[in-house]
């Protein structure tokens, strides 16, 4: 231990020695970026130096004098500001940093060689090695991000870049930095029609993001009454909800809106003490006044928005460990100033990304029994239940989420006394004591769902591994990882209900009807006794979300292979031209919901429909008929054109207009004359 100090002290002390000819010697590295290699052309360089390099050596050697990692997470954010080019092709932008880092690294190593010792030497090459592997990590998945904030953003990505190694994620991150509310807006509209985002970030206030804002921060200001504060207010509340309507107007995918703490950042001293102490009573005035009406933007949004809008509560952090606290710089110079929120902020956005990133596509979460819901071996004797953990996957189920159980278990010692779930919960169960893998392929069977919507819990590393080895495809974690958990509440606290009916009973429905339709009998008469009925009727605003979704998630039965936006469908929802169909179904077993959805346009003397699909629960059922016959019922003196677009797994769909009396026009294109007539099934009645 004794080593160690020393020689991360040696290194601290040298770094500190060298620090102009480091500085400089990266400048030749930071070249490698045509964007800086023309500022460098035109500046002078001392001054460049100063500004953009020289916090490299200082972050290094504070991380090795103080033995605090954030410093080497703020090293690593720094690099990130300094690839950041929107005008260079992603590809090439890669090369061109790993290049550089290199380059850095053998500038940092060289200059210290000869006052150092080998193991010191040693220590800052693995370091710097290591951050080039954080910075280019392997990863499996890569989230689309829209990130509008000013310089925060920038705080938080530091020090996310090693949980995000961790995670195996990268972000494909998009910023709206500007302080100009108009030019904002107008970017953000861009962006979203050029590029669809998995999810947005946006701070309204942190740091000086919005000037009126800012002001409540200045102890001058405030005393000599250099501002009207009510006025300010009403300023900021303004810029505030129309960014905050053009994010959930423009983009599809779930939005986290911060709060403000309005922190006044400080560098520890007397006179900071005094600012913060003067300028508390309007800071709490302010962000008293904008955290409701954000509160209350979040609410009304929820309502109506495609994805969900979730607060991101940055007092919960700063109550934590103190405003004064929180509100410390890292470092201060002229373009570099990082604070402690940062850093406190970040935990919670690795967990948001891995929620968006890995959860957001679970439909299915496979969970054992023994040490993951409860505590203890039931077959042993008594168990306490972890109500908790059960509580977290209650919720998730009532939002659709599907709850299954792999368990290594004799299933006479199962039981529910006490427990928070219950044995109905559950849409598949497999106790035995057969291998995992096997079990997972018998409930896979059971639910037709594909492997990469299944979520594995189990509390023993070996199983899991087993799993991950035999089905790659799923999603295998930890029943024991606090951190596992707490995703896991995240997550069901994001998700939106499905809008569909019960999907566990659902589940259980339609393997009662696959029980009956087993049975050797006439498929008329055997269709009659599921006394199947279907309402066929014009999508209402509530059911566009669902309607949205259903397009976009259906393979097999989906003519056209449709895929729309939220904002297509609710557009085209308030245009006369345009029908929105929606079929909903029940039988014997209970309602089905909503099983198809058809769009269709009127133009020019014909009807298209630019969009057909259909639930593959319900195929065999004659669905598909009902609604055709509702779309040439409501368009009799108008011929109605369908299409056929091959995909590799949409052959349920091809004949369907074959069936249906459409005539063949050539090139998968369809044609029923006017005044057809389409006919149910004889076991389908319409509602």
């Amino acid at each position: 231990m004794v080593s160690v100090l020393k020689k991360n002290r040696e290194l601290a002390r040298s770094l500190l020695s060298k620090k102009s000819a480091i500085a400089h010697g990266l400048v030749e590295s930071i070249c490698l970026y045509p964007r800086w290699k023309i500022v460098v052309e035109s500046a002078d360089i001392d001054t460049f130096v100063k500004n953009n390099l020289v916090v490299f050596v200082d972050y290094l050697s504070k991380a090795f004098e103080e033995g605090n990692e954030n410093y080497l997470a703020l090293y690593a954010g720094e690099k990130l500001k300094l690839r950041h080019d929107k005008n260079i092709d992603p590809k090439v932008l890669k090369d061109i940093f790993a290049a550089e880092l290199v380059m850095s690294r053998n500038v940092f190593c060289s200059n210290v060689a000869d006052v150092i010792s080998a193991p010191a030497l040693d220590v800052l090459a693995v370091t710097l090695t290591n951050l080039e592997k954080t910075l280019i990590p392997q990863a499996t998945k890569s989230l689309s991000v829209l990130w509008v904030a000013d310089c925060i953003y920038l705080d938080i990505q530091a020090f996310l870049l090693q949980k995000m190694a961790d995670m195996q994620i990268t972000l494909d991150v998009t910023l709206v930095t500007t302080k100009n509310s108009v030019a904002r807006r107008h970017e953000i509209q861009k962006l979203a029609s050029e590029k669809s985002f998995d999810v947005v970030f946006y701070s309204p206030l942190s740091y000086e993001f919005n000037p009126d804002f800012a002001q409540f921060q200045s102890a001058s200001s405030i005393l000599k009454g250099k501002f009207n504060k009510q006025k300010a207010i009403e300023s900021a509340i303004q810029d505030v909800s129309t960014t905050f309507a053009c994010i959930v107007d423009n983009v599809e995918c779930d939005v986290f809106v911060h709060n403000t703490s309005n922190l006044v950042r400080s560098e520890n001293s007397l006179k900071d003490r005094a600012k913060l102490l003067m300028t508390s009573r309007a800071r709490k005035l302010s962000r008293d006044a904008l955290n409701a009406h954000i509160a209350m933007l979040i609410e009304q949004s929820n309502q109506a928005a495609f994805g969900s809008v979730r607060l991101i509560d940055e007092m919960q952090f700063v109550e934590k460990i103190g405003e004064w606290q929180a509100s410390q710089y890292f470092h201060k110079s002229s373009l570099q100033h990082p604070a402690k929120l940062g850093s406190l902020l970040a935990d919670l956005y690795a967990d948001i990304i891995f929620v968006e990133a890995r959860l957001k596509p679970i439909k299915v979460i496979v969970a054992d029994l023994d040490n993951t819901l409860w505590n203890g071996t039931i077959g042993e004797g008594e168990v306490v239940h972890y109500h908790d953990r059960q509580d977290i996957l209650r919720v998730l189920r009532e939002k659709g989420i599907l709850l299954a159980i792999n368990s290594k278990n004799d299933v006479r010692n199962i039981h529910w006394r006490g427990a928070t779930l219950n044995e109905s919960d559950f849409v598949s169960q497999q106790i035995n004591w057969d291998p995992k893998p096997q079990n997972m392929l018998h409930i896979q069977k059971d639910l037709n769902l594909n492997f990469r919507n299944f979520l594995f819990l189990d509390d023993r590393v070996e199983e899991r591994e087993m799993v991950r080895m035999s089905i790659p495809d799923i999603l295998s974690l930890d029943a024991e990882s606090e951190d596992m958990w707490r995703r896991l509440a995240l997550w069901a606290n994001i998700v939106k209900n499905s809008g569909e009916l019960d999907r566990t009973q659902m589940y259980k429905q339609r393997t009662e009807r696959e029980k009956l339709s087993s049975i050797e009998v006439d498929a008329d008469a055997l269709m009659a006794q599921l006394d199947l009925e279907v309402r066929v009727y014009e999508a209402q605003q509530a059911e566009l979300p669902r309607v949205t979704e259903l397009i976009n998630r259906t393979s097999q039965f989906n003519c056209c292979d449709s895929r729309v936006s939220f904002r297509e469908i609710r557009d085209r929802s308030q245009d006369s031209s345009w029908k929105i169909y929606v079929a909903d179904a029940k039988d014997r077993f209970g309602e089905m919901g909503i099983v198809s959805v058809l769009v269709a346009r009127t133009a020019n003397g014909i009807v298209d429909i630019e969009a057909f699909v259909l639930s593959c629960r319900v195929f065999g059922y004659g669905m598909e008929t009902a609604v055709l016959k509702r779309l040439a019922d409501d368009h009799k003196e108008l011929p109605i054109r369908g299409r056929i677009v091959e995909t590799p797994v949409n052959d349920p769909c091809r004949s369907v207009f074959r069936e249906h009396g459409f005539t063949d026009e050539g090139g998968n294109v369809w044609l029923l004359k006017p005044k057809s007539e389409i006919t149910l099934k004889p076991w389908l009645r319409m509602a």
